[in-house]
């Protein structure tokens, strides 16, 4: 029988030591003391056991990773039995047919009736850091367009994607030139104070509008935009829906000016 959530205390005594030493040994570029207090030592179906023995309900699933289960049989055994075979076989350097049937897998799954190829990294970050010089190589191009309110990642490529908070970008200019930023068609918040669910289109237009009568009517050349990228729901920018026909519209003027969409859905 599984239990429901058990809190005494957070931090507990065993948890303010963890926390301690964590900031006297590990950097601090991550962790706040001040904001997350949870030291979790295993899991049990969807609930976190902290060091003081704590049961907390989780509701992040791994920032999307996790969605089968904090840890769930079957994972865990597929997971036993590869390590029983190969744990790292350089993959970027030697073949090995894991690789291929995952990457079979995804093409059988993915979306769209064109070919595709898939790209193994460790992290959201490396997956767009990957799309950004991919779009770069294949269109001979090197401006990008992202959106208000994004995240991307925190290295310095995907940091001048990135702007949802500035403290990802504190004292770490000039980032990497070539990118504009332009208004997320946010149906709660934006620039023109739409209401998004009452008028969608309206709102819809003003974005396409932004594009194509300021940025490219005066001062970026469409012709070096190499590509969009965009969040189809909008994360740490506040989990912002945005009008369902607002990637049509982005597509039909990407497609104009012969520029790609990166599509990332990493917190999806």
């Amino acid at each position: 029988m599984v239990k429901g959530p058990q809190v005494k205390e957070i931090p507990g005594p065993k948890a303010r030591e963890v926390i301690e030493k964590h900031h006297k040994y590990m950097a601090t570029t991550t962790n706040d003391p001040n904001e997350y207090f949870l030291v979790i030592e295993r899991t049990e179906g969807n609930y976190w056991i902290d060091v003081d023995g704590n049961r907390i309900l989780d509701f992040s699933s791994g920032i999307g990773v996790l969605n089968a289960g904090l840890r769930n049989p079957k994972v865990v055994e597929a997971l036993k039995e590869q390590l029983d075979k190969l744990i790292h076989g350089a993959g970027t350097d030697y073949y090995n047919p894991y690789q291929v049937a995952l990457a079979e897998k995804l093409d059988s799954i993915a979306p769209g009736d064109f070919e595709k190829k898939t790209f193994l990294s460790n992290s959201g970050t490396e997956a767009n850091e990957a799309a950004l010089k991919i779009a770069k190589w294949s269109t001979q191009r090197k401006l990008f367009i992202a959106f208000i309110g994004a995240f991307h990642g925190r290295t310095h490529g995907t940091m001048s994607l990135t702007a949802s908070k500035p403290v990802h970008r504190s004292r770490m200019f000039p980032t990497m030139p070539g990118v504009e930023h332009v208004p997320y068609p946010n149906p709660y918040r934006n620039p023109w104070h739409i209401d998004g669910y009452e008028e969608p289109e309206e709102l819809v237009n003003r974005v396409i509008e932004y594009i194509e009568d300021y940025l490219f009517d005066h001062y970026v050349p469409p012709e070096e935009v190499a590509a969009f990228i965009a969040e189809p729901i909008q994360g740490e920018g506040g989990y912002v829906v945005p009008p369902k026909n607002f990637f049509k519209e982005l597509k039909k003027l990407a497609d104009k000016h012969g520029i790609l969409i990166i599509d990332d859905e990493v917190q999806m």
